[in-house]
This record gives C-alpha cells, structure tokens and sequence, in this order.
C-alpha cells in the first residue's frame, strides 16, 4: 500500500493537479468569489477535469457512472479548500490527502469493479457530503480563511 502511495502521489497526478487546483485555482477565484463558492467551483472543475477516465475502459473510474463520480468531487473540493486554508496554504497536505484518496479505494474494495455494486462509493459519497458540511456549518472555512490571510 505504501508503494502504491508514492506512486500516486509522484506519477499519478496530485503533485501537479493540487498545484494548479488549490495553488493558482483556488486563490484566483477565493479572490473574486470568497471561501465556500471557489471551493465548490474547483471541486466541480476537478471533477471534470478527469471526465477522460471515465470513457477509457480498464480504469477505476470507468466503472462508475461520473455524476455519482462529480457528486463525490464537489464536497471533496470543499475538504481540500478546508486544508489548504487550514493549513496556511500547503500544498504538500493537500497533495498527499489527495494521494490518499486515490488509494485507498482499491484495498477498501469501494469501487463498483471490486464489489458489483455502486453502493460502497455511494455511502462514501454520502460520508464526505456529510463531513464537507460539518465543516462548513460549524464555521471551518472561515477559520481556515482567517489563518490564509483572506
């Protein structure tokens, strides 16, 4: 699992992806529109941004359906923007949560390859809504903005 960590994170795209999303993205809009409305907006941009994979088959996201795919995407992208911001703009922590993301749900066996059923990846789906709006109700992007410097 380790092995496959690192090459997730080295080859697999978060390094390059979280510079553009969360390093140019993510302040660009923050600046027009605020915390919570960018956060939205790259979470739905990044889930776009790998509608490709879905029409490749033999890769995990060709086995679900892409809304439930950009239905995952959008709160992720608030999480993501809630570490970003928390975390003074690193970078690095965004990168290596996305790395995690995209490994482990493989050996969790949520995607729909591994199980014949969309539901795991749908309770997932249902767990990070859930969490993205704890985060927002309870004011978490606002601290985060304060720390940012926003």
């Amino acid at each position: 699992m380790a092995v496959n960590f690192l090459a997730v994170l080295l080859i697999g795209g978060p390094l390059g992806e979280e510079a553009g999303w969360r390093g140019y993205a993510q302040p660009a809009l923050q600046a027009h529109w605020g915390v919570l409305p960018s956060g939205l907006a790259v979470g739905a941009l990044w889930g776009l941004w790998h509608l490709p994979l879905f029409l490749i088959p033999g890769t995990p996201q060709s086995t679900i359906p892409f809304a439930l795919y950009l239905a995952q995407a959008v709160p992720l992208g608030i999480l993501l923007t809630w570490l970003y911001q928390g975390s003074g703009g690193s970078l690095l922590l965004v990168a290596l949560f996305h790395a995690s993301i995209n490994t482990w749900p493989g050996p969790l066996r949520l995607l729909p390859d591994a199980t014949d059923s969309l539901r795991p990846f749908a309770l997932v789906t249902a767990l990070v809504w859930a969490l993205a709006t704890v985060v927002v109700a309870t004011g978490g992007l606002a601290r985060g903005a304060a720390h940012a410097g926003e």
